[in-house]
Order: structure tokens, then C-alpha cells, then sequence
């Protein structure tokens, strides 16, 4: 028996791993297919560093992680590495370049800024920390070995402005606690058609009205510039002649003007004014009385006005005839009124035709014209008391229609009837006028001792001398005597009458009041 050995033929597969992970080391018989496997990364320290399979040198050269060999012969081969080390990058925000490098490599890092979480508030990046420094978003470093940068950022607080008109500045992003400046260029902002706008106050998360202000920004903050519209209102004067000087009083303030002086006003949109202008005006030997108010189309107004728009006024004026009836124009209106000219036509064409009328209307003229014009002022000022005295006047306008008709019976005598009808005005003027007066001083004041009888004695004494010192002045041709004669006789008739009414009606008073206290005591 003979027996033999058959032996198969080996071939060593030698790996030198270099420091790394490496797979298919050992004894293979000739013509095994081996896989050879490099683990890439190898050696690994989190975050810190590793290896990373570069090639095989030897036998064979490959960078591929993975070959395959047919053992046909003996092998050798080496796995080569590269080391690489992290880049920790710590922010609270997105920024790019962290990771794995190779060592000695230079690493790009970059992030965004600003970020913007919720309105009002955002994040600024402000330096970097750790392995490097600076305040450059976009840097840089040589990766020498394990990294650890940080991202330092800051909270910013917004500050909004807003305004309708005008440039505010100040608006933007600002770092907590510090003071925002915040402002208007300028209060007023002319526009066209006399039209402006005006600055008035701060609002929202800032009050005050000051071109400028401050605000802690210790969170987000809006803040409202306030503006408001006014209109330019001028006030003119119309029918004065230039020169004259008069007093407008708008919303109660006095503004002298010297015409044809404008007075202008910036007035706030849809508020009101006031105005008002002297009623009477004299200009060298020259009178004037206030008419009316009007508005730039002409229409007539009243003296308190909505402004919503640029506006003017003007204070209508009318000359007056030479010694005009100041009161009764002021009262209707105008001098052309129907009252007036009836009232200057029973002066011009009836009184002043005589002399004792004449006389009369001289020394008048020096009482009426001491305090009408301050009363026709007064009126002006006061509109509402236009309705009461126009009925206080008409029951004189009546009263002298019938002394007219009355002087027209004796008009060919027409100084005999001027008297009469000067008797009769001033009879019936005390009656309308004087009597509720007389009433309460004869029921309430010691004059009530003197009686009716003493009364009617010296005024009728009175009258006489009146009438005594009347025709001595026609005979003399004084025209003083005959303005103190018709003077006095006016004033005596006018207070006379009156008084002896009220005498009359204390007297009827008390014997009806006796009456009923006999019927009281008799029962009946």
C-alpha cells in the first residue's frame, strides 16, 4: 500500500492598518478572492478628531476603501490616512462651516445678522469667542486641531415712527436700555392755498409735544407724530375810508387795524371763531356804521364761523349822514332800513324846519352822542339784543308818526305846531316808557309824600316858564334860549305825565283796596 500527501499552496495577505481600521489580513490558498476593506473614518474621537482613509500603497495602489485581490501570490499592502479635526460651532442662530477638516486646512465660517424673531425685537451678531476672535460675521482659521468657537449675540429693541406730514427721524434698531432720540424736521409745513399743517403732540409709547424727545428702549416701541390742519382766515375792512383806525376783537382777543391793514389768523380746522368790529367809526369830519359781516363770496354771515377752509371776512361799513341815528341803525341794520329813514325824515324834514326844533336837536345832539356810539358798540357786540330793542323802538316809531300827523294840522303855523307835537311826542314817550318806572318810585320811595296835587302845582309852574322862555326866544332869535326852553319843556312833559299817572294809579290802588276790606268786614 503506498499512500501520498497532497498540499495546496498559500499565500500570506499582509496589511498594515497605520493606525486605522483595516479588514482581510491573513492566509489564503492560491487563487482565494479576498476583499480588502479600509474603514473610513477610523479612530474616531467625537467632535474631536479621526482618520480618513487617503489610499493603499504596496503591492497595489488604490484609493477606493474597498478592492478585491485573487491570491495567486503573496501580498502586500499598506493603508495611508489623513487626520482630520472638528469645528464645534456653537450660536444660537444658523451659521455655516462647522464640521470635519483636514489637518492644518483652513475652515470658512460665516453666519447671518441681523435675525429678526418676533416684531419689534431682533438679534444682532456681535464677536466671535473661543478659538476665534473678532467681530467680522465671515472669517477664517487654520485647523491645527480641534475647534470650539462660539457666536456672541446682543438683543435689539425696534423704534417705529410714524407721521403723516413732515420727516421723523430717529426710527431703527437699538441696543436695551439705551435712550432713542427721536424728532420732527420742522413743527409747521406750509402747503398751498393758505393751508398748513402744524405739529401738535407725541403719542403711543411717548407723550409731550416738544419737536424732540427721548425714550428708554427697554422693549419695542411705536411712537405717533400728531399733526393737525390750519387755515388762514384774514379779516378786511370795507366802505372806511384808508387811515382810520378801528378795534376788531377776534375770539376775544383785541386786534388794532389801521385801514386798509389785513389782520390773518391761522385757525385750527373745524374749530370756530368769534369776531366782532367797532360799530360806529369817525375819520375826520366822517362817520361810519358797521353794516354786516361777509364772507369771500359775498354772502352775508354771522359773527361766529366753522372754519373748514381758508377763508376771509369783511367788515361791511356805510358812511353816515351828518349826525346819523346811530342806535337805530345799529338796531335795524342798515340806515337805508325803512325805520331809519323814517326816523331821519321826522328830524331833517319836520323838527330841523324850525327854530325852536332847531335849538332842541343842538342841545340833543350833545346828549345823544355822549353814549350812543358806546351803546351801538355794545349792540353790535351783543347780536341777540337786536329782536328786544327793535320792539322797544317801534312803539316810539308810532309815537311820532302821530306827532307827525299831529304837526301836519298845524303846519302853517310851524313853529306853534312843532311845540304841539313836541308836547304830544313827550307825553306819550313818558307814558310808554316811564310809567312802569314811576309806578314803583311813587309805591316804594319817599316821593310818594309829596303827592299829586304838589306835583301837578310844580310842574305846571314849570311848564309855564317853559313856554315863557320859548316865545322870548322866537321873539329874541336866541337859539340858546330856544334849546334850553325846548329842553326843558320836553323834559318836563316827559316826566310830568308819567308821575301823574302813577300818583293816580297808587291812589285807585289803595281805595280799592279799602273798597275790600268793608265788604270783608260786612261780609258781603
Amino acid at each position: 500500500m503506498s499512500l501520498g500527501v497532497d498540499f495546496d499552496a498559500q499565500y500570506l495577505l499582509s496589511l498594515e492598518p497605520s493606525g486605522g481600521v483595516t479588514g482581510g489580513a491573513g492566509w489564503y490558498n492560491s487563487g482565494t478572492v479576498v476583499t480588502v476593506t479600509a474603514t473610513s473614518p477610523s479612530t474616531v474621537v467625537t467632535d474631536q478628531t479621526r482618520l480618513a482613509f487617503l489610499s493603499w500603497s504596496g503591492d497595489l495602489q488604490s484609493d477606493s476603501t474597498s478592492i478585491v485581490l485573487n491570491m495567486t501570490a503573496p501580498h502586500s499592502l499598506k493603508a495611508n490616512w489623513k487626520t482630520q479635526y472638528y469645528l464645534n460651532i456653537q450660536s444660537l442662530y444658523a451659521a455655516v462651516g462647522g464640521g470635519w477638516y483636514d489637518a492644518n486646512s483652513q475652515a470658512a465660517i460665516s453666519l447671518s445678522s441681523p435675525v429678526a424673531t418676533e416684531d419689534g425685537i431682533r438679534y444682532v451678531f456681535t464677536n466671535w469667542s473661543g478659538d476665534l476672535s473678532g467681530a467680522n460675521q465671515n472669517q477664517s482659521l487654520i485647523m491645527s486641531g480641534p475647534k470650539l468657537v462660539s457666536a456672541v449675540w446682543a438683543t435689539q429693541y425696534e423704534l417705529k415712527l410714524e407721521s403723516e406730514y413732515g420727516h421723523a427721524s430717529g426710527a431703527g434698531w437699538y441696543d436695551p436700555s439705551t435712550q432713542a432720540v427721536y424728532g420732527v424736521d420742522t413743527l409747521t409745513i406750509d402747503t398751498a392755498n393758505d393751508t398748513r399743517r402744524v405739529f401738535t403732540q407725541w403719542s403711543g409709547d411717548a407723550t409731550g409735544s416738544s419737536q424732540q424727545g427721548t425714550v428708554t428702549m427697554d422693549g419695542p416701541k411705536a411712537i405717533q407724530a400728531n399733526w393737525k390742519t390750519e387755515y388762514l382766515v384774514a379779516f378786511v375792512t370795507k366802505g372806511v375810508r384808508n387811515g382810520t383806525v378801528l378795534t376788531m376783537v377776534l375770539n376775544s382777543v383785541p386786534h388794532e387795524v389801521k385801514v386798509p391793514d389785513t389782520v390773518e389768523l391761522w385757525l385750527d380746522a373745524g374749530s370756530s371763531v368769534s369776531f366782532s368790529s367797532n360799530a360806529t367809526l369817525s375819520e375826520s369830519f366822517r362817520r361810519y356804521v358797521f353794516q354786516e359781516w361777509k364772507n369771500s363770496t359775498g354772502g352775508s354771515i354771522k359773527p361766529s364761523q366753522s372754519i373748514l377752509k381758508p377763508e376771509k371776512y369783511v367788515a361791511v361799513y356805510n358812511e353816515l349822514s351828518a349826525f346819523p341815528c346811530i342806535i337805530a341803525t345799529v338796531t335795524f341794520g342798515s340806515e337805508t332800513t325803512p325805520e331809519v329813514q323814517f326816523l331821519r325824515g321826522f328830524r331833517d324834514n319836520l323838527v330841523l324846519s324850525t327854530h325852536a326844533g332847531s335849538a332842541f336837536i343842538d342841545a340833543f345832539n350833545l346828549w345823544y352822542y355822549s353814549f350812543s356810539p358806546q351803546v351801538a358798540d355794545f349792540i353790535v357786540l351783543h347780536d341777540a339784543l337786536r329782536g328786544p330793542l327793535r320792539a322797544v323802538l317801534y312803539p316810539l316809531l308810532g309815537i311820532l308818526e302821530l306827532s307827525s300827523a299831529t304837526y301836519s294840522v298845524f303846519q302853517s303855523m310851524p313853529e306853534f305846531a312843532i311845540t304841539i307835537a313836541g308836547i304830544l311826542a313827550s307825553v306819550l314817550i313818558g307814558l310808554v316808557y316811564l310809567t312802569p318806572i314811576s309806578v314803583v318810585l311813587v309805591r316804594f320811595s319817599r316821593i310818594r309824600r309829596i303827592g299829586a296835587k304838589r306835583t301837578l302845582k310844580a310842574f305846571s309852574i314849570s311848564l309855564l316858564v317853559a313856554v315863557s322862555m320859548l316865545l322870548l326866544g322866537e321873539l329874541a332869535g336866541s337859539l340858546l334860549l330856544l334849546a334850553m326852553a325846548a329842553s326843558a319843556l320836553v323834559l318836563i312833559m316827559l316826566l310830568s305825565t308819567p308821575l301823574l299817572v302813577a300818583f293816580e294809579l297808587t291812589s285807585l290802588e289803595r281805595r280799592l283796596g279799602l273798597f275790600t276790606k268793608m265788604r270783608a268786614v260786612l261780609g258781603i
